[in-house]
């Protein structure tokens, strides 16, 4: 379900997992022509902390980091699963996709070069180098000797990064891993 505003969600997210969702006024500062607002959002056992310059955008800026938080436990929890043995017999870009749909992220591949090589042997190889967009802050390169080799690689790449980034990552990471 998509929602235009973080408090929304927030309602929603609270009522689907039947935990209390709470805000609290916490302090008022500033002088009277630029005032800011703290307010506390007590979401199940953790409480996130937002200071804006009106009531309203405090309230959904606590919402807003409690839902990123509440994403980046998903993306923990479903990495491991995703990324166990068991699962590995599905290709590295099904899997993506999948994990994609569920996290309402959209998944876009884009061919960024096709680089001609030339062996010892003069054989030529042409080396494909992709480009993995998974949602809009995130990108991810990749390469192979096939096209479907260079997008395998940038959602290995993919994984692997969000495997290691537990917390909220920087908004445009590149992995170069191998």
């Amino acid at each position: 379900m998509q929602h235009d505003s973080p408090i929304k969600a927030i309602q929603d997210l609270a009522r689907r997992n039947q935990i209390f969702a709470e805000y609290r006024f916490e302090k008022e500062s500033g002088s009277a022509h630029s005032k800011m607002y703290t307010i506390r959002l007590h979401l199940g056992d953790k409480d996130y902390v937002a200071t804006e310059r009106t009531f309203k955008l405090a309230q959904r800026s606590a919402a807003q980091l409690a839902l990123d938080d509440h994403r980046n436990l998903r993306l923990t929890n479903t990495y491991e699963h995703e990324l166990s043995p068991v699962n590995c017999q599905q290709s590295p870009t099904v899997a993506l996709h999948a994990w994609a749909s569920r996290n309402h992220l959209s998944v876009h591949y884009v061919l960024l070069k096709e680089q001609f090589l030339s062996t010892s042997t003069n054989r030529s190889h042409i080396l494909f180098h992709y480009r993995l967009y998974l949602g809009h802050d995130f990108y991810f390169d990749g390469h192979g000797t096939t096209h479907q080799q260079a997008r395998n690689n940038c959602a290995w790449n993919a994984f692997y990064f969000l495997r290691q980034t537990p917390q909220s990552p920087p908004s445009t990471p590149q992995s170069n891993y191998p």
